[in-house]
């Protein structure tokens, strides 16, 4: 029994240590580019000016995020003296690598490999892995809502009713990060397990609880809200963290059931493939009576996990895909599940045998697509793979090709070996094709520095910065990220405005902008630099003279 404990912890400490160095892999050379940029620009001016209790967004504080995650990456960076893209992330990745170990702690409950097999599908979620790789803020309450089912769960398997004290730590940790919808995501998941338990006490005593937590934790937030910036914006918070939230946008009520397809893909699929074999199983009658330790009664547990938050997603809150990134931990587990035992059922096998024969074919048609367009660049001298790591991308295909045909010929014999390396072949395969090729490819079509560095190089001491019709929570924010310096910069949107400026000033625009009001600059701009801010066309451009 000792030597068993001994290999699990062992196990679960590998899986915290293998993730956090994968997700991390090659984070030490990327500059800030997309959502991403503001978190690392809050952390910059923190890093300037000192803590405050709302993140700082141009001096200027914002109301829609805490501050704690714009502490945490603060204090990541401090021994490197400033803020990289490698030590902002850090805290992103101990937060997903930690995820990763909880959904294993819940799935070795029922079996070690299901937890194992989990984690690997995790892993292969391009939402998840892409959210620990770009400061994914989501990833918080994501940590929160696995957290809290763990211990409702483990707490009745084994009997420890005390783990349940912890539950208001785990929904005060999501609120701390992601303000309301960081507590509501996980306190509904909790509401789910014990509706689906039917345990109507615990269900009242947890509700109750939670909601009060929820309005203390509100009260708490204003106070520092009004501490930071008065009444205004005491406003603006609600706004933007509550009653902003609450209309839907102008996407369709079905935006999270089908826009989860490619972005949450693999597990969403393989998950849905598990429900549809399962159904007759899961649809059950008296289906709360049996054991704790049921399969089935698991994976319904898990059902009511996602529904939950797609569904209240769907009818409460303007839909974006990373608010619902607390799903994807379910969604592996019931992902894995096919793979778990060698079912004789045959919708199982089909689902397992299909993705099976996938992973195998993946370093195959790797190869194939990159032969083509090395090929094809040859002959039309058009450089398909221009930016990427050519060499590493053939040496990991064709060991990728080698350990398939090492899988099939050595382990056909022992079938949990066999299907525990296809796997992992198929993760090293997403690993290749996500790190390798499409994050140089999003890296590439964003670049800002080359912009940034050459508006930097024509900025004199005596000149401004200004930028035309690009607001401080747009654009800007990719510029002064990616700034060596901080500049005291302004915002104009009209060409009046523009005008009355000095001809000490450098003016940052988009392409499109520039080219539409430029007559209105009555033939004074002349353009100094172009280039890209994200993956916008921009351009910088100078008054010649004064106005008349």
């Amino acid at each position: 029994m000792t030597e068993s404990k001994n290999l699990f912890k062992l196990e679960a400490l590998g899986i915290f240590i293998a993730s956090a160095l994968v997700l991390s892999m090659g984070l030490y050379h990327h500059e800030f580019i997309g959502f991403e940029t503001r978190f690392a620009l809050f952390a910059q001016d923190m890093m300037q000016h000192g803590m405050s209790w709302f993140p700082l967004l141009f001096n200027q504080p914002y109301p829609d995020y805490p501050v704690t995650g714009t502490l945490l990456i603060y204090l990541f960076s401090l021994p490197f003296g400033h803020v990289t893209f490698f030590s902002a992330n850090l805290p992103y990745v101990m937060t997903a690598a930690t995820t990763l170990l909880v959904t294993y702690l819940i799935g070795a409950i029922y079996s070690r490999r299901w937890g194992l097999y989990a984690v690997v599908l995790q892993l292969m979620t391009w939402q998840f892995f892409h959210a620990a790789r770009s400061l994914g803020l989501d990833l918080y309450p994501t940590l929160a809502t696995v957290l809290c089912f763990y211990l409702v769960l483990s707490a009745q398997v084994y009997q420890r009713p005390k783990r349940l004290w912890f539950l208001p730590l785990c929904l005060l940790f999501g609120f701390a990060f992601r303000g309301p919808i960081g507590l509501i995501i996980p306190a509904a998941v909790v509401f789910s397990f014990y509706l689906l338990m039917r345990q109507w006490r615990k269900l009242i005593i947890f509700s109750c609880y939670a909601a009060i937590l929820l309005v203390a934790a509100e009260a708490v937030l204003y106070l520092l809200a009004y501490l930071q910036g008065g009444m205004a914006f005491v406003h603006d918070v609600w706004v933007m963290q509550v009653s902003g939230r609450l209309g839907n946008n102008d996407r369709h009520i079905f935006y999270y059931f089908t826009n989860a397809i490619p972005n949450f893909s693999v597990s969403y699929i393989l998950a849905i493939a598990t429900v549809i074999a399962l159904a007759k199983q899961l649809w059950r009658q008296q289906l709360w009576r049996r054991p704790l330790l049921d399969e089935i009664k698991f994976i319904s547990l898990l059902l009511g996990w996602i529904l939950i938050i797609m569904l209240g997603m769907t009818l409460a809150l303007s839909k974006w895909l990373r608010y619902i990134l607390p799903i994807v931990p379910a969604l592996s587990l019931i992902a894995a599940y096919p793979f778990v035992h060698q079912h004789k059922q045959q919708g199982l096998e089909l689902v397992r045998n299909v993705f099976n024969f996938i992973c195998y074919s993946l370093p195959f048609a790797g190869v194939a697509l990159l032969a083509v367009a090395s090929k094809y660049g040859q002959m039309y001298g058009v450089n398909l793979i221009e930016n990427l790591n050519i060499h590493g991308l053939w040496v990991t295909l064709l060991l990728g090709c080698l350990a398939a045909f090492c899988i099939a010929k050595f382990l056909k014999t022992k079938p949990i070996k066999q299907q525990t390396a296809i796997l992992l072949l198929g993760f090293m395969m997403f690993v290749t094709a996500t790190v390798l090729v499409v994050e140089p490819l999003v890296y590439q079509h964003n670049l800002t520095t080359p912009f940034v560095q050459r508006v930097e190089g024509l900025l004199k001491p005596q000149q401004k910065l200004v930028f035309y019709q690009i607001g401080p929570d747009g654009l800007a924010i990719n510029f002064a990220v990616n700034s060596r310096q901080h500049y005291a910069v302004d915002f104009v949107n009209e060409p009046k405005q523009a005008l009355a400026y000095p001809q000490a000033a450098i003016f940052v625009t988009k392409q499109k902008i520039y080219l539409r009001d430029k007559p209105h600059f009555m033939h004074r701009s002349q353009v100094v630099a172009k280039g890209k801010l994200g993956h916008k066309p921009a351009i910088a451009f100078v008054m010649m003279g004064p106005t008349k």
